[in-house]
């Protein structure tokens, strides 16, 4: 039976017959030899599509594309995870209208508490559902387009996600648009397909400029 592996020197992820905690395994990247048994995998249950990391405590949005478990790996600490979506998960996620028992996120809806991004001072305002931001320009077709001369922030740079959940309460998170420039929440970097969950004076870094994330009351 193959066991995998994560190297705690290169973080290089492999499988090994062999069995660690008895004969010890050697790492195929960096040639480390790895004498324990494998970190257990945590075992968490989605709560509106998002779980908490139990080492960094980061808050995550997992995706859920109907999987009733999903193994993921937490961007900020790389830690591996799998979770587990309860079998009412997704049926009331936001508000909108009924249809078949869920509910349908409707498109630019204000927020009642509003949210919003601030840039050198200037509020730019968050509707429900996805916001499209990035650098203004006369090409670009961004729902929310910031008054800068950073080029290294794109035109379309990154997308937030406002989404009502069961309990009322809103769930926003970050994610990257298809750009080469980078991002990151709160000094944390965000890979291509990582999705954060932004709090209360979230610092998002797009290229060279600072977005801050704030709630209103």
């Amino acid at each position: 039976m193959k066991i995998e592996y994560v190297c705690p020197r290169c973080q290089y992820r492999f499988t090994s017959e062999r069995d660690a905690a008895t004969e010890g395994v050697v790492c195929p990247a960096c040639m480390n030899v790895i004498k324990k048994a494998p970190e257990t995998q945590p075992t968490l249950e989605a709560q509106h599509n998002t779980v908490k990391c139990p080492k960094c405590e980061s808050i995550l949005q997992v995706k859920n594309n109907g999987e009733k478990v999903k193994n993921i790996t937490c961007p900020i600490c790389k830690k591996s995870l799998q979770v587990l979506f309860p079998d009412d998960e997704g049926k009331t996620i936001y508000g909108g209208v009924p249809d078949d028992g869920r509910t349908i996120l409707p498109t630019n809806q204000k927020i009642e508490s509003s949210c919003v991004l601030v840039v050198d001072g200037k509020e730019y305002e968050l509707v429900l559902g996805k916001n499209t931001v990035g650098r203004k320009a006369s090409t670009s077709m961004a729902s929310l387009q910031f008054q800068t001369a950073d080029l290294y922030m794109s035109r379309h740079h990154a997308i937030v996600n406002v989404r009502r959940i069961a309990d009322g309460s809103l769930r926003v998170s970050v994610k990257n648009y298809e750009n080469k420039n980078k991002t990151l929440v709160d000094s944390h970097p965000l890979g291509k397909d990582d999705e954060l969950v932004l709090h209360d004076g979230s610092v998002i870094l797009m290229g060279k400029t600072q977005v801050m994330f704030k709630v209103k009351s």
